[in-house]
C-alpha cells in the first residue's frame, strides 16, 4: 500500500492522482497549505510529505500502523509528527496534538466513517477559523457507475442508502454534491468550492485511461486536461468518481 515508494506497481497511477488533487487545491488556494496542517488519514504520508517539503508542520494522523511507518520513513529529516489513532476518536485526542491548525485535509477518509459528522465538527475545533479544510469522498452515482458490483436486483438497497460494499466487508458511502455541502456546513464549514474527480482515473470512464502508458510527462498530462473537460461537460460533469471539497472553518 506505500505506493510512494517508487518499487510500488501502483506509484505511477497513485501518484498522477495525488497530482490531480494537489492541482486543484493549488488552483483554489494558491499552494498547498502551509503552517501547522493536521492530515487526518494521512497513510503513507502522499500529501504530508509535499506539504512538509513546503515548508508546512504536519501532524499525521492514521490507524494502520504500517501506513504510519511508511510515512516516518518518507518523512525522515522533517518536523512532521505522526500519531497512531482512530480519527473516530478525534475529540479525545487534543492532548496530543497543537490546535489551533491553519489547515485540516482528510482526503479519501470520510466516506468510510459511520459518524462523518462528528469527525468533522471535532476537526472543527482544533482550527483557526478561515482555516481550510480540504475533503474528498466517493461520489453518487459515479461510485456506482465505476463499480456495480453491489446492486443486486433482488436487494437494490444501494440505490436507497447510496451505501456500497467491497468484498473485504467495508463499506463507502457515495455522496450527492448537495449531500456533502450540507454535510460540511452543518459542521461549521463555508463551502468555497466541490470539484468532481476521477472520471478517468479509476472512474466511470476509466476505459479511456491507459495506466501501462503513464510516463510523468505528455501522456499524464494528457489524462489531466481530459479530466478537466469531464469535469466542465455539461453532461457528464455530475457523474465524477469522487468530490474534492474546500471549505472554510466558519
Amino acid at each position: 500500500m506505500d505506493f510512494l515508494a517508487p518499487t510500488s506497481p501502483n506509484h505511477a497511477w497513485k501518484g498522477l492522482m495525488t497530482r490531480m488533487y494537489a492541482e486543484l487545491i493549488r488552483g483554489e488556494l494558491g499552494g498547498l497549505p502551509t503552517g501547522a496542517v493536521l492530515d487526518l488519514a494521512c497513510g503513507s504520508g502522499r500529501f504530508a510529505v509535499p506539504m512538509s517539503l513546503g515548508g508546512a508542520t504536519v501532524h499525521g494522523l492514521d490507524a494502520t500502523l504500517p501506513s504510519l511507518q511508511a510515512a516516518a520513513a518518507h518523512l525522515h529529516g522533517t518536523d512532521a509528527r505522526l500519531l497512531w489513532a482512530d480519527v473516530q476518536e478525534l475529540g479525545a485526542l487534543t492532548e496530543q496534538l497543537s490546535p489551533p491548525y491553519d489547515a485540516v485535509l482528510a482526503i479519501e477518509l470520510l466516506c468510510y466513517l459511520p459518524e462523518p459528522a462528528q469527525v468533522l465538527a471535532d476537526a472543527r475545533q482544533l482550527m483557526k477559523p478561515g482555516a481550510p479544510l480540504i475533503v474528498s469522498v466517493e461520489a453518487w452515482p459515479g461510485a456506482l457507475l465505476t463499480d456495480p458490483g453491489p446492486l443486486d436486483a433482488a436487494a437494490p438497497d444501494p440505490l436507497r442508502t447510496h451505501t456500497l460494499h467491497d468484498p473485504d466487508g467495508r463499506w463507502v458511502h457515495a455522496y450527492e454534491r448537495a449531500e456533502l455541502a450540507r454535510l460540511l456546513d452543518d459542521a461549521g464549514f463555508d463551502v468555497r468550492v466541490i470539484h468532481g474527480t476521477h472520471y478517468v482515473l479509476d472512474g466511470p470512464l476509466g476505459a479511456f485511461a491507459d495506466p501501462s502508458r503513464l510516463d510523468g510527462a505528455a501522456y499524464d498530462d494528457a489524462l489531466l486536461g481530459l479530466e478537466q473537460r469531464l469535469r466542465d461537460d455539461p453532461s457528464l460533469g455530475g457523474v465524477p468518481r469522487a468530490w474534492l471539497a474546500i471549505a472554510q472553518a466558519r
